[in-house]
């Protein structure tokens, strides 16, 4: 209970060894609080949680991993001034005479790296490695005791397809030696393929489990949110008939941007264009130069048939241009300021007000607030969007530009981290917003995220163009092959010269 709130109300949840279970349930359903109590971080109520058959002392996370309950979150817990072998042996170094032996210490992450495929050197500071790659280290150090049970909360949810597989073949390493793995993901396409088990909660209650054999992600889908799953933005565009383009609404000719180098193509009203790639591949600096964040150093860039050269956000904001970046956090929302404040912003700047009307600013975020479903606090509107679920608070991001009526919105990982249910709606406003006659420029990890929604996917590798592959009946194999720089040909449907490097 959490004040007179029952976070948990009769749940039970067995693990087996050697099983893979996937924990499901959309934001606010109780899988971290669940998993806390396994891993002794909260204690509950009633009921017990036991390993072997002994139970584990409630609110003990230190006692529950020495016994082999080990958690690893989303919110990484290394040291990132250590080095990779410090952080994995913290707290453990062998010792010499009484002193640190830091060449076994060295020997040992070596050692444990080896064992699960992980190619990073253990003398490297943690600061100093991609992100896929601390998510890999913070696993082999949750993996160096031979854990029983090993949770992973949303370990997959900021890596590539390239990465997650990495991910994936150290959870079968696990698995195939006894130890039972909690895998949660909001990707559920991910969760067919690692896990043989389901467990579902909604509201804190069990609400379905069974086996994943012959399960669609529309099933999942269904038990989350406790009705039928609605269908994916692909089949309701193919039911309503193909969009039909209007203007050209961006155009990049040869841009050279930070990391980036020779992109060209055109993204005109009332299509979507999604943005391909691998980590490192450039999406991120495209992207931001789309918007104004990033200079583009050669090249040259057209909106709505004007040849433009932006040099601030506030100036792409000026051409109709919105922007909803990958760090929600820290790029796209004044966390302490109210959902109405964030919503208003962009409008203040594109009007060049200074100060709006209370009631029409009221007025507008809650009408998109309702528009987008978004689950507010208590204090509605008037509460700061810090206090609302990850999901919640990129439909705000949404919200602000749909108040600022952009012609041109770049979305850069628009459902990073979300929910299904919060996914499915981003997703609508997407396709609604260009059958309105919106321009999107979408960039994703999740290349089925971008084959239900684009019409057309721009392709990097490496900083280069790779290819422009049209729908809508889009490869997937053929989009990874170009991502990784292994396809033999441009691909069917590609528009622009295909260059692998």
């Amino acid at each position: 209970m959490y004040g007179a709130t029952r976070a948990i109300d009769d749940v039970s949840l067995e693990l087996v060894p050697g099983e893979v279970v996937g924990l499901l349930g959309e934001n606010g359903a109780g899988k971290s609080t669940l998993l806390k109590m396994v891993s002794g971080a909260e204690q509950q109520d009633v009921g017990t949680v036991e390993l072997d058959g002994a139970p584990l002392r409630p609110g003990d996370p230190l006692t529950a991993a020495r016994r082999g309950v080990v958690a690893v979150y989303q919110e990484l817990s290394l040291y990132p001034f250590l080095t990779v072998a410090e952080n994995i042996l913290l707290g453990d170094y062998p010792r010499r005479v009484g002193l640190v032996s830091w060449s076994a210490v060295h020997q040992q992450a070596r050692e444990l790296l080896d064992s699960l495929g992980v190619d990073v050197d253990p003398a490297v500071r943690v600061a100093d490695l991609e992100l896929a790659e601390r998510y890999l280290v913070e696993i082999a150090k949750a993996s160096r005791r031979s854990p029983k049970v090993l949770i992973l909360d949303e370990p997959t949810a900021a890596l590539d397809p390239h990465d997650v597989q990495r991910i994936f073949a150290i959870i079968e390493l696990l698995r195939a030696s006894g130890t039972a793995v909690v895998f949660v993901s909001h990707r559920l396409s991910e969760v067919l393929a690692v896990a043989r088990r389901y467990v579902v909660l909604r509201d804190g209650r069990l609400v379905g489990k069974g086996s994943l054999a012959g399960a669609t992600e529309h099933d999942l889908v269904g038990l989350m949110a406790g009705r039928p799953a609605r269908s994916t933005a692909r089949e309701m565009r193919r039911v309503r008939g193909e969009r039909s383009p209007g203007d050209e609404a961006v155009a990049l000719e040869s841009i050279d941007v930070a990391g980036v180098a020779d992109i060209s193509f055109t993204a005109r009203a009332g299509e979507v264009v999604g943005i391909a790639g691998l980590r490192g591949s450039g999406r991120g600096e495209l992207c931001r130069a789309l918007a104004g964040a990033l200079p583009i150093a050669g090249g040259r860039m057209r909106i709505h048939g004007s040849e433009v050269t932006l040099r601030s956000p506030a100036q792409a904001l000026a051409h109709g241009i919105g922007f909803v970046p990958a760090e929600r956090k820290t790029d796209g929302l004044i966390l302490s300021m109210s959902v109405q404040e964030n919503i208003a912003l962009p409008q203040l700047v594109r009007t060049r007000k200074r100060v709006a009307s209370a009631g029409s600013a009221q007025r507008v975020a809650a009408s998109l607030v309702d528009r987008l479903r978004v689950k507010l606090s208590h204090r509605g509107t008037h509460g700061p969007v810090g206090g609302l679920s990850g999901g919640n608070q990129q439909k705000v991001c949404l919200a602000k530009w749909l108040a600022a009526d952009v012609s041109v919105l770049v979305l850069d990982e628009p459902t990073r981290g979300v929910d299904v249910a919060a996914k499915s709606a981003i997703h609508d406003v997407i396709s609604d917003l260009a059958d309105a006659g919106a321009c999107l420029v979408v960039s994703s990890s999740e290349i089925s995220e971008l084959t239900r929604l684009c019409d057309r996917i721009v392709v990097l590798h490496r900083g280069r163009q790779g290819g422009v592959v049209t729908g809508p009946d889009f490869d997937e194999q053929e989009i990874v092959a170009l991502a990784v720089g292994t396809a033999t040909d441009g691909g069917r449907g590609t528009q622009e010269p295909t260059e692998v490097v």
